[in-house]
């Protein structure tokens, strides 16, 4: 199994409400710093949490051995919850060591999600998501999907952007793709699907496909009003999803040209800047578009500005009002 094949199972099977107690310290989990390489450790890390996980989890690699089940369940307790939310500050202060800017392509994308997944299920601790009853019936979203569907594709896309937000991914995705069917001439809702794949763990494989299909219909768009701001700046940010450099930095540069005062612009500048590496440009046009009223919240929500969160910068921008 490859690095990036591993990394997507290992975070496709994270599930919180089946956690087991954790047998050693955060600290052992999560591996002190060394002098090896940041690819090294960053593997080191991954796989080390993911052997641990499938032996708390009572789980195994192999698949006759998991469909025959466990023996036991795992422990919900809040103290073992607790228990798990320092374990997962440990493992991201440890993720937190390794310098981004060094790792090779591949494994850039395995930090970025890696970091993704136990930030959230870090969150779930401490928003206290496991004291949801088994049947669900007071969970909020049990019953926001209607059981005869929604009548629209905006509905739909308006319900996943609803699921990404709180980072529920692949439900994300499930919306999503009721959104951008085989039919759909809308970028903007195939673009949202691409994004959700994305930072699904177990979707992300589709990501590509999708961003290649975003770009085609931007790209009709396009035709008909080359001077379409929105299309403009949705290319930069599909080209900078897909690494293309040359292309993303070409159509944000016309974007921005058309009109630098949209926040919503400068946001996308400042993803496109921090998909490259660039943290300093990134924190600016984020500066720049929170001056122009971008929300906070729409910052926080963005998984795209994870790497960014521990920087005082970004601290700043995210408290003021």
């Amino acid at each position: 199994m490859s690095s990036t094949s591993r990394i997507a199972h290992y975070l496709a099977c994270l599930t919180l409400s089946s956690l087991a107690p954790l047998s050693r310290s955060p600290a052992q989990a999560s591996g002190a710093r060394d002098n090896t390489s940041p690819d090294t450790r960053l593997r080191a890390l991954y796989t080390r949490e993911w052997t641990w996980r499938q032996r708390e989890l009572a789980r195994s690699d192999n698949p006759r051995e998991e469909a025959a089940g466990s023996d036991h369940f795992p422990r919900v307790d809040a103290a073992s919850q607790q228990a798990r939310l320092a374990y997962w500050t440990q493992v991201l202060a440890a993720l937190d060591s390794i310098p981004v800017g060094a790792l090779s392509p591949e494994e850039k994308i395995n930090a970025q999600v890696f970091g993704t997944s136990v930030r959230a299920l870090a969150n779930d601790v401490r928003f206290r998501t496991y004291e949801t009853p088994f049947n669900s019936d007071t969970y909020f979203w049990s019953d926001f999907t209607p059981r005869q569907g929604f009548p629209t594709a905006e509905a739909y896309s308006n319900l996943g952007i609803a699921y990404f937000n709180l980072r529920r991914f692949d439900d994300s995705v499930t919306a999503l793709e009721q959104a951008c069917t085989a039919n759909t001439k809308d970028y903007d809702l195939c673009g949202n699907l691409a994004r959700a794949y994305y930072w699904s763990p177990s979707k992300r494989n589709q990501a590509r496909k999708m961003y290649e299909r975003a770009i085609h219909l931007t790209e009709e768009n396009l035709r008909v009003n080359n001077r379409d701001g929105d299309a403009l700046a949705s290319m930069a940010n599909y080209y900078a999803m897909l690494s293309d450099r040359p292309q993303a930095l070409k159509h944000l540069q016309e974007a921005l040209n058309l009109n630098s005062d949209i926040p919503e612009y400068l946001a996308i500048a400042a993803i496109v800047h921090n998909q490259f590496g660039e943290k300093d440009e990134a924190l600016g046009w984020l500066e720049k578009a929170r001056a122009r009223g971008y929300s906070p919240a729409e910052i926080r929500a963005s998984p795209e500005f994870d790497n960014l969160r521990d920087e005082p910068r970004f601290q700043r921008l995210i408290l003021s009002k």
